[in-house]
């Protein structure tokens, strides 16, 4: 019955105040839970546009069959590209809503989740995110939330943050920032956080996590390439920098920058550009939220530390031939810039000890 009342309501809406965008492709399967999480939502105002990206099963007829149903459901086929920044961008080029928000199509939403990002777009935020469960195709799963979900710009360049599923934004930041693009393995979201955080759009995270991400071993993110961001030493032997590199896996690495990420999280945290996240209670209807269940983990303040994902790495050039240097899954040459400044800035005890131990280290291989 409140199902009905729902469709009704949208049936009825002429001017909707949230764009839900969903890029689709061939994900018959899991779509319609996805689906079935934003229609079930606490806040009924808004439109869902799942856009096909040329989906060669039956994706199309499974959308179709919700948008026959509800009003506020509309499909989009498209001209497969295989890439949902794009299908994004096409979405969003004729909003007429006060604000927007993603879903992917494997993802799922609680159902106060559009009222408690809603209330925080209200409050003034220009961009705003929630915690999230990750749950796993075993059905384990962790939650993200609390002091892990600081944000500031400078965790924006070397941390993606967070997923579509978790953001919703006025829709006049996305023009500001340059809208959604093109970007090379499966980052085209971190690739506009990060633009917005340069463009001075703050975001603001939300201590609820209302967002359900499915994590499994075939996304994109699992596959990331890496490019050179801080060039460290010359050789010009691909064997020794190989070797060297192989000296610095793993705890080592760390070791070497914690002293100053323990400065860094510290500077942050007195730093008036940082958001913590606000309480969840002040958000959501009555006098709070349903808390979330049935998960095995929960991200804590131990893991708070910026989701930098750095290794040591040879590439060929420089002046001998091959560099040795930081990489990083980085989304474009203006973004690896970004980068290599904030870790020259943030981390110079660590850069330096690198760079030294890394240029003793090949000096001592060749003689």
């Amino acid at each position: 019955m409140g199902g009905q009342r729902r469709r009704e309501a949208g049936a009825a809406m002429t001017h909707p105040r949230f764009t839900v965008v969903c890029p689709a492709y061939n994900r018959s399967a899991a779509i319609e839970a996805t689906i079935e999480s934003v229609i079930g939502q606490t806040t009924g105002d808004f439109e869902l546009l799942v856009g096909s990206d040329g989906s060669t099963d039956d994706t199309d007829d499974v959308v179709a069959g919700f948008a026959r149903g509800d009003r506020r459901v509309k499909l989009l086929r498209l001209k497969h590209t295989g890439d949902p920044g794009l299908v994004r961008s096409r979405l969003c080029r004729d909003l007429g809503t006060a604000y927007v928000a993603y879903i992917d199509h494997d993802d799922m939403w609680r159902e106060d989740h559009l009222a408690v990002l809603g209330a925080v777009l209200d409050g003034g935020a220009p961009l705003a995110a929630s915690g999230a469960e990750y749950r796993q195709q075993d059905g384990a799963s962790a939650i993200l939330r609390g002091r892990s979900l600081l944000w500031h710009p400078e965790l924006a360049v070397v941390d993606p943050y967070a997923e579509p599923s978790r953001v919703a934004h006025r829709k006049g930041v996305l023009d500001s920032a340059g809208g959604w693009r093109r970007a090379c393995r499966g980052l085209e979201d971190w690739d506009l956080w990060w633009r917005m955080g340069a463009q001075g759009i703050a975001l603001q995270p939300v201590d609820e996590p209302s967002a359900v991400v499915s994590i499994s071993g075939s996304t994109r993110r699992n596959s990331l390439g890496y490019k050179m961001v801080a060039p460290l030493a010359n050789t010009a032997s691909e064997a020794l920098a190989k070797a060297v590199v192989g000296e610095w896996a793993g705890e080592r690495l760390t070791d070497v920058f914690a002293e100053d990420f323990r400065r860094w999280a510290a500077e942050i945290d007195g730093d008036p550009q940082a958001r913590l996240p606000l309480p969840c209670h002040k958000y959501g209807p009555d006098a709070g939220l349903p808390a979330a269940g049935g998960v095995t983990d929960t991200f804590t303040a131990a893991s708070s530390w910026p989701g930098v994902v750095l290794t040591l790495a040879v590439f060929p050039g420089g002046r001998e031939g091959w560099l040795v240097g930081l990489a990083a899954p980085i989304v474009s040459r203006s973004h690896g810039r970004s980068m290599e400044t904030v870790l020259e800035r943030r981390f110079p005890v660590a850069m330096a000890r690198l760079r030294s131990a890394l240029l003793l280290r090949l000096q001592d291989i060749n003689t």
